[in-house]
């Protein structure tokens, strides 16, 4: 039954961390990729003129 609680435990502790993972790199895509390809639009718009 211990066994079982601590597999739980640790399945849980796994979840959060993926969590967090998924946070980072939702959070990374935003402020790092989304800003450079929001320069390379005006850039390149600014190319056309």
């Amino acid at each position: 039954m211990e066994q079982f609680q601590r597999n739980e435990i640790q399945e849980t502790k796994l979840l959060e961390c993926s969590n967090n993972v998924t946070k980072m790199s939702a959070f990374f895509t935003t402020t790092v990729v989304r800003p450079s390809w929001v320069m390379k639009t005006v850039h390149a718009r600014d190319l056309k003129k």
